[in-house]
């Protein structure tokens, strides 16, 4: 009848930490071995650019706290990898309204 049963529940604090350890345990015993679908140092299958402008996106809304809306979109304009093995990343970011700048 499609309802899934639910196994167990954890109470975890994203604040504090509190109860990641038991959700990873819990997980490290419930999931079989198995090959890694991704590189071990690959976070996400998000190509590194948006990664990137979200990062940026999250960071205008911590620090504008309430003057600046969600309606923010941060566009990667450019995105280099520097012989030294950094990178140069240039962005624009599009809120709004005027007022919003």
């Amino acid at each position: 009848d499609g309802l899934v049963m639910v196994k167990k529940v954890f109470a975890v604090s994203a604040a504090s930490g509190k109860g990641v350890e038991d959700l990873r345990g819990y997980l490290r015993d419930a999931l079989p071995e198995g090959e890694w679908h991704y590189p071990h140092d690959q976070v996400s299958n998000l190509p590194l650019r948006v990664l990137v402008a979200e990062m940026t996106r999250e960071s205008v809304l911590l620090r504008a706290h309430e003057e600046v809306p969600y309606a923010v979109f941060i566009d990667t304009t450019s995105f280099t990898e520097l012989e030294d093995g950094s990178v140069r990343i240039e962005q624009d970011v599009f809120v709004e309204t005027e007022g919003q700048k």
